[in-house]
């Protein structure tokens, strides 16, 4: 009995000795992995010391090569099963770290938690058990062959404990490193077929250069520059023939299930994220997340109308007006006026009608916004004085390959029909200006879908994203403004 337990300790050791080195190797082969990101976003009781890290280059420094060279070393002594006790030590150490920085019910890095419990914690109390009885290992026999080979010791023949601790350390440590280097130098997937898939990898705040730092001001409302689309928590896209992704029985609704689209936005909240954009039937997904997690995320509505098909433009004018009332009620940060119906005003003539409606939405007293998807409509509005807060306005290259189908019809792919006619007139324009489907629904990629939004003009983007998505797109942005905007000729509005 007693060997089996110390087998079976050996098991576990091992096991999480290859997590450790895993995590260790992989940020030694990154470029410029840093740990800033998860210590800026920490907000339990040690908050404040972690950031203050995170802002000294030299302690940054410091903590970056601790944390790799740290797994690594762990990893491989938990493998190998040389000083496991002062590794098994040294790892729950390092993981109570880890655990105080992002405690479970304040994480949004992906791991799986469950309420104060979660990965970490258990490795950990795991640890501290191997560090009484870590169990046989390459140690153990290369403590033996020393004494049997090198001082002659007359110690007795190693048994098969110590033959078997020291083989699966050895065979355990060839296998990682042979799956290690196929992985990192290998033969890559280059394209997708029906044989092969690129593997997906969930990127966590662990990733994360830092939280965006640049903000958007309208009035009292702070809005960051790369605002959350509320599209893809809906299930309601513009999948063009992608008909399966979409609607209440999509994939998109799918994945986003309840426990996911809280997660989304707690994890928003930690990349920086602080304002996501919905219709007036996601209210209640946001008050449900904010009750739930204490979460802070702000939204703003389109003042979405659902009236009957058909209805008269003055009574659609009153649905927004309706829509703004109650989405302010529930806690709306803003509201503004859903494009398809401004569109439809601008170009048949309602100037009174449209003047009088954004009158009555400001009476609610959070800074109102018109959403157009032609710069036009912005045209008209201010050749009549209908002047909002901000505007929501649709903007991309429209150079993908479905943006101009051959056979005469946009068919649900097109949102941007004059990117040259608004990057001229926009300079124009004095309020701020929020940029929506500047990715085209997914066509362009943010490389280059973002630059180009903000060098044209845009003080800020909204833009749908899933919570794997979330980590690259806030790294984009902050090394977007890192860099500068040469090309920008448009002035900041706040």
């Amino acid at each position: 009995m007693e060997n089996r337990q110390e087998y079976v300790a050996a098991a576990l050791r091992i096991a999480i000795g290859w997590h450790f080195l895993y995590e260790g190797v992989w940020k030694l082969c990154q470029d410029n992995w840093t740990a800033a990101g998860f210590l800026k976003s920490s907000e339990w009781i040690a908050g404040p010391l972690f950031k203050a890290v995170a802002a000294n280059p030299v302690a940054m420094r410091a903590v970056d090569l601790a944390n790799e060279w740290g797994l690594v070393l762990i990893g491989l002594g938990l493998i190998a099963g040389v000083l496991s006790r002062v590794a098994a030590g040294a790892g729950a150490l390092m993981l109570a770290f880890f655990y105080v920085c992002q405690p479970p019910w304040l994480n949004a890095t992906g791991d799986a938690h469950y309420l104060f419990l979660d990965i970490r914690l258990v490795e950990a109390v795991a640890l501290v058990l191997l560090a009484c009885g870590p169990g046989p290992g390459l140690g153990d026999l290369a403590k033996g062959l020393w004494a049997k080979v090198v001082r002659k010791d007359a110690a007795p023949d190693l048994g098969r404990r110590e033959w078997i601790g020291g083989l699966a350390s050895c065979g355990v440590l060839a296998t990682f490193g042979g799956l290690f280097a196929r992985w990192k130098w290998g033969p890559k997937v280059d394209a997708v077929t029906s044989a092969t898939a690129k593997a997906f990898e969930f990127t966590g705040l662990d990733k994360l250069s830092h939280p965006i730092d640049q903000f958007l001001q309208i009035g009292q409302l702070k809005l960051s520059r790369l605002i959350l689309g509320g599209g893809m928590i809906s299930g309601y896209a513009h999948p063009r023939d992608l008909k399966y992704l979409s609607g209440p029985n999509g994939l998109m609704k799918a994945y986003n299930t309840p426990d996911r689209t809280r997660h989304t936005l707690a994890f928003a909240e930690k990349a920086g994220i602080n304002t996501i954009i919905i219709n007036p039937l996601l209210i209640d997904t946001v008050t449900d997340y904010w009750k739930r997690t204490g979460g802070k995320i702000q939204f703003i509505t389109n003042c979405g109308y659902h009236g009957a098909p058909g209805a008269g433009e003055e009574e659609i004018a009153k649905g927004l007006v309706k829509g703004a009332q109650m989405s302010v009620d529930r806690g709306a940060a803003s509201c503004f006026m859903r494009g398809e119906y401004t569109d439809n005003m601008a170009v048949k003539g309602q100037d009174k009608l449209f003047r009088n409606c954004l009158a009555e939405m400001k009476k609610l007293g959070v800074p109102i916004g018109i959403g157009c998807h032609e710069w036009k409509t912005v045209k008209f509005c201010l050749e009549h004085d209908i002047v909002p807060d901000y505007w929501m306005l649709t903007f991309n290259s429209r150079k993908y390959w479905s943006a101009t189908p051959s056979f005469g019809t946009n068919h649900d792919n097109c949102w941007c029909t004059d990117p040259e006619g608004l990057r001229a007139y926009m300079p124009t324009v004095k309020q701020p200006w929020i940029a929506f489907k500047v990715l085209g629904a997914g066509a362009i990629h943010p490389r280059e879908g973002f630059p180009y939004a903000f060098n044209n003009g845009a003080d800020a983007i909204c833009v749908g994203m899933f919570d794997f998505q979330m980590v690259e797109n806030v790294n984009l942005v902050n090394k977007i403004f890192e860099k500068g905007l040469p090309e920008r000729k448009r002035p900041w509005h706040s």
